[in-house]
């Protein structure tokens, strides 16, 4: 087998010339921008280019991103050695000799995060308590109607994950954050979805922006054209992101409730995001354990695994449209084969907040899919804890509770 050194083949391609074959860039500061090709995306440029790491990022639909190879990978649709070979014929590198090759030390693997800096904790802390109390307030009448008529959720529910409502669109200073990149930090007009760790600390913040055909629009307003000036340049109002939020933070953690870490539960339902992940916690939360990765993209990276390795089995629903399901087949599907506690669950209806707007039945579902997870972990086991046991029972008699 024919071997590479990789970091010289990265050294030797001109990420901005490869990208450029495909997409018109354009400089936007020290980074460059331009229509991601990999999803729909014809108005506002969301694919992000940063010369110095060598390095590219989707700010849109696909949330995709990496280093040379990945762009390859995801262009010609093609495995990583693949990406290699073509990559190294391209930028004239030569096979590593195979005494080389035996001698090479291998990589020490990647640290987990250790979350963002503690300056961006603190700021971020007191933007989440200033939305919490926005949306307390009068001014967040309309965003608590969303929450509970768009969302299904419940107050207990809002202060429990520590939701808010940002009415204003700002761009904050970004030593604010502890960040040094002379970029505004962008804090977005919108419904503010905080992810908690080790503590209850701000790990990310997420804004729901209230785009033109969004659920949310007609309840805060539209987006204006002067509240699209972010942190990367001007957004189209009809485009995406969707989300918005203060950049420097880490989403590699498990969404789930803030007392996931101290329950028991054998069961851990994983959803698609975190809107779905709430909304199943709250009906189901004495059945199983909920939480999400945060987005059709994400993967289980080293820290999320080892978070999921607790439960004696993992249901992930994914939602039915074609990012959902694609997801499915790339992805978890394979993780459902090479491991007996993932399963893969068809969606009930387009997503869980379509569901329970279509039936408000989500309950007696959750109920019948710990359920049958459970039926599959006891009936493999030679001794069945007698806790599983009584959960599996209480389940399947709220799967046909009238």
């Amino acid at each position: 087998m024919t071997m590479y050194d990789v970091a010289e083949i990265k050294d030797r391609i001109d990420i901005v010339a490869l990208i450029g074959e495909t997409v018109n860039l354009k400089h936007a500061g020290t980074s460059l921008q331009g229509l991601c090709p990999f999803h729909s995306n014809t108005h506002t440029p969301a694919l992000a280019v940063f010369p110095k790491t060598k390095t590219w990022k989707c700010f849109g639909a696909c949330g995709d991103g990496g280093d040379v190879f990945a762009w390859w990978m995801k262009r010609e649709n093609c495995d990583f050695p693949a990406a290699v070979k073509a990559l190294a014929e391209r930028s004239g590198a030569q096979p590593v000799s195979q005494a080389r090759a035996a001698v090479e030390q291998p990589k020490p693997p990647t640290p987990l995060p250790s979350g963002p800096n503690d300056t961006w904790i603190q700021r971020a802390e007191s933007f989440i308590t200033y939305t919490e109390r926005c949306l307390a307030s009068p001014d967040g009448e309309r965003a608590r109607a969303y929450l509970e008529q768009e969302r299904g959720l419940w107050p207990e529910a809002w202060q429990d994950f520590r939701l808010g409502y940002n009415p204003t669109n700002i761009l904050d200073a970004c030593e604010s954050w502890g960040l040094n990149d002379d970029k505004k930090v962008w804090l977005p007009r919108g419904m503010v979805i905080p992810g908690m760790w080790r503590g209850g600390l701000p790990w990310y913040v997420k804004i729901r922006r209230p785009l033109p055909k969004s659920s949310l629009a007609p309840y805060i307003g539209p987006l204006t054209p002067a509240e699209c000036i972010t942190d990367f340049g001007r957004l189209d109002p009809n485009d995406d992101p969707k989300f918005g939020g203060p950049r420097g933070g880490h989403s590699s953690i498990l969404f789930t409730h803030r007392m996931t870490a101290k329950s028991n539960l054998p069961v851990l339902l994983l959803t698609e995001g975190e809107w779905d992940a709430m909304l199943a916690w709250q009906w189901g939360r004495d059945l199983c354990d909920v939480g999400t990765l945060g987005g059709v993209t994400a993967r289980a990276d080293a820290m999320r695994l080892a978070q999921l390795a607790r439960y004696a089995a993992v249901g992930v629903v994914m939602d039915s449209d074609e990012a959902g399901q694609e997801n499915v087949k790339k992805y978890w599907a394979k993780m459902a084969e090479e491991t007996g506690r993932v399963h893969v669950i068809p969606p009930p209806d387009h997503d869980l907040t379509d569901y329970w707007k279509a039936t408000a039945a989500l309950r007696p579902w959750i109920a019948g899919v710990v359920a049958d997870l459970l039926d599959n972990v006891l009936d493999g086991l030679k001794e069945a804890p007698q806790a599983w046991v009584n959960i599996r029972d209480w389940a399947r008699s709220e799967q046909y509770a009238s």
